[in-house]
Order: C-alpha cells, then sequence, then structure tokens
C-alpha cells in the first residue's frame, strides 16, 4: 500500500512539474492493479440481476490494487493536465480546477476567509478526490477534484503512512 502511494505521489509530481513519468513508477503502478482483480459476482436479488464487486487476498493487497486502479483512471484522465498546486502558503495539496482561475483546493480551507460563505455554495457542489502521504478520501458530488501529494522536503509529520477514509464496497 505504502509503495503504490509513494509511486502515485511521484507520478502526479512528475505531471505537476511538466516532466515524464519514471517508468519505474508506471510499471509498478500496473503491476499492483492485478494483485488483486475485482471480480463481479452476479447474483439474483429477487427481481434482478445485480453485480457485487469482490476481491481475494489480504486486505493491505487489496486496497494497494484499488488505489493502482484509481490512480491509472486519475493519470489517465484528460484532465489531469490542468493539475494545479494550492496557492495557499500553508498548504501542500495539488488539485484539478473546475474553473481556470481556481486558486485553492478548497476555498473554505484555503481561500479567502471573508469569501467563504458566498463560495460555499459552489464548494459543495465539487467532487474531491484526495491523495496524500497521509490519506486517500473521495467526497462532495461534482466538478473537480483535489489531490494532496507532499510535495518533497515538506514530510507533513506522517510520512510514509496512509490512513483510507473511505473505502468503497468493491475492495
Amino acid at each position: 500500500m505504502h509503495a503504490v502511494r509513494d509511486h502515485v505521489e511521484a507520478v502526479l509530481h512528475a505531471l505537476l512539474y511538466g516532466a515524464e513519468p519514471a517508468e519505474p513508477h508506471l510499471r509498478a503502478l500496473t503491476e499492483a492493479q492485478p494483485a488483486a482483480p475485482a471480480v463481479r459476482e452476479l447474483i439474483w436479488d429477487g427481481t434482478a440481476v445485480t453485480a457485487a464487486i469482490h476481491r481475494s487476498g489480504p486486505l493491505g493487497v487489496r486496497l494497494a490494487a484499488r488505489l493502482a486502479e484509481a490512480a491509472a483512471d486519475l493519470l489517465t484522465d484528460p484532465a489531469i493536465g490542468r493539475l494545479k498546486r494550492c496557492e495557499a502558503d500553508d498548504c501542500v495539496m495539488l488539485f484539478l480546477p473546475a474553473h481556470p482561475r481556481r486558486r485553492w483546493c478548497s476555498a473554505g480551507r484555503c481561500g479567502n476567509p471573508h469569501a467563504g460563505s458566498a463560495t460555499t455554495s459552489a464548494v459543495s457542489r465539487t467532487s474531491t478526490a484526495t491523495v496524500d502521504r497521509r490519506s486517500l478520501r473521495t467526497g462532495h458530488g461534482g466538478g473537480s477534484s483535489a489531490l494532496h501529494p507532499l510535495p518533497p522536503g515538506r514530510s507533513g509529520g506522517g510520512a510514509g503512512r496512509v490512513r483510507l477514509e473511505k473505502v468503497s464496497p468493491e475492495c
């Protein structure tokens, strides 16, 4: 799990700075995906056929495979070319802005505190997908995504740890 997170972080930083991601990082993310493949189990629920996604193997392997799959989806999304770093001095977040003039990962956390009430409804409509050295969370609704990797030299105290706040049922 930690290795997958580190590979995601390295690729995101390369893309942020306009560099080519190193092939070993891409290969490691590719290899982590089939370690616990998702299998759709078809079930009759009494009225219709439904599919439940299951993975086999230890929890850490299942989570690492799911993280690698999510990273592949993110890294191949055309929006990744809009990747930005939050402009707040005390923030280490990267994000995909819903609007080209967006400057902060979150108006409520990092943006102008006086403009917070005007932007609250807009922020609640944005989608957040975060990846940082300490956490991976998915969030709110539809419009933009925020990514939270720590830049080199800013360990944030919890370097090397990942806490999953939401785990999809497909793990």
